[in-house]
């Protein structure tokens, strides 16, 4: 989702909440509500995942060397003065096509080692024209000529990325705390049991270029980031420590719910109209906010999820989208069960886009009442635990 979305959405589970919750909580009180809601629109602009882009060899990226073409860090960039991508974002898709994880249940974006590099449909080239009209607002002028050339694909080879690793814990010249701070606090080595740290796991799921371009199999393509459930649970888990959690450690919660709720954040892919996706969701969700329908809609759902599972899972298959959650789920197996309901839609509704693009709004809007009911849900769950503390 975009940002408006997220402050959108975030605004209609606190909405519900004042309604149905107990008004004296502290996470009700409206300095409590702005800080979540801030929150959770800004979580895509977090400087918190460093690329390296490597020159003739690489070198410390965080110092400058005499008559030495030096590699520079960066942590976002702008493709054609008209797309932003703000790395942190790339932490923020769980690929469920993919299957079952290397690093975890499942993976999050990977080209080369995802789903991205596979049954790629949009040209980049409308792409940019969707961008375009966003910004300008102008009408639709297809591109004659194409590129012949996907928007994944495009992003990985000719935009920049090519010849970029991703500094992570474990790499050369890493500054805990300053380089990739979403790594070391994403990573969670236990997962699997492979790795006995932080170091040791980041550092396979995130090789490392030797030269520009001549190491088969490394740098960014290559590289399997965050599924977006660790960025829940690591923020939920913030947010409960009794002394230094605090509310607006839960808007990348809110942020995870949402993004697992988009299509294409649940199958792995930047493109296949993704933009348009979420543009057309932006356009849409302040009219089915306005729906009593949409409202009661949300408040059948979080009645039926808000009681406890007598056995609660920890860990989802691809099937388990008709499982029903509960609040005693813990909040990474809550935003994976949103993830398979959108990838879902995104198989059976929309056919993986090779058709090109449509907006299917009845799938759309249940997508939205799903997001905004897990959102209240967690919402309810972070309320009960603030009431709890002594």
């Amino acid at each position: 989702m975009k940002g408006k979305s997220h402050e959108s959405v975030t605004r209609e589970a606190f909405d519900i909440l004042r309604e149905i919750g107990d008004e004296t909580s502290p996470l009700l009180a409206d300095d409590a509500v702005v800080a979540v809601v801030d929150s959770a629109r800004e979580t895509d602009y977090c400087k918190d995942l460093e690329l390296v882009d490597v020159d003739d060899a690489v070198d410390d990226p965080h110092k400058d060397e005499w008559l030495t073409d030096d590699d520079d860090p960066y942590k976002r960039i702008v493709i054609l003065r008209l797309w932003e991508i703000n790395f942190t974002a790339f932490n923020h898709y769980i690929d469920i096509k993919k299957g079952t994880g290397t690093f975890d249940d499942y993976d999050g974006y990977s080209y080369k080692n995802g789903s991205a590099s596979r049954d790629e449909y949009q040209d980049v080239f409308d792409l940019i024209g969707d961008i375009a009209r966003d910004k300008t607002g102008l009408p639709n002028i297809p591109f004659i000529w194409k590129a012949r050339r996907k928007v994944d694909k495009s992003i990985h080879s000719s935009l920049a990325l090519k010849d970029n690793y991703v500094h992570a814990p474990g790499h050369k010249w890493y500054r805990i705390g300053k380089c990739s701070i979403s790594l070391e606090r994403y990573s969670f080595p236990d997962g699997k049991g492979a790795y006995k740290d932080v170091e040791k796991k980041c550092e396979a799921r995130f090789p490392m270029f030797g030269t520009t371009g001549n190491e088969d199999k490394k740098g960014v393509p290559w590289s399997i980031f965050m599924p977006v459930d660790n960025m829940a649970y690591y923020w939920y888990s913030k947010f409960s420590n009794k002394k230094t959690g605090k509310p607006a450690d839960l808007g990348p919660v809110m942020h995870a719910i949402q993004d697992a709720s988009v299509p294409h954040h649940a199958a792995g892919y930047c493109g296949n109209w993704h933009y348009r996706y979420e543009t057309d969701l932006q356009s849409n969700i302040p009219k089915w906010l306005g729906y009593v329908g949409f409202t009661n809609d949300v408040k059948r759902l979080f009645s039926r999820w808000n009681k406890d599972d007598e056995s609660p899972p920890s860990h989802l298959n691809v099937g388990d989208w008709e499982k029903t959650p509960a609040r005693n789920w813990s909040v990474d197996q809550l935003v994976t069960w949103v993830a398979l309901n959108a990838y879902r839609e995104y198989d059976e509704t929309y056919d993986h886009f090779k058709y090109g693009y449509k907006f299917d709004e009845y799938s759309a809007i249940n997508l939205v009442k799903i997001a905004t009911a897990m959102s209240l849900l967690v919402l309810k769950n972070a309320a009960d635990h603030l009431k709890s503390r002594p």
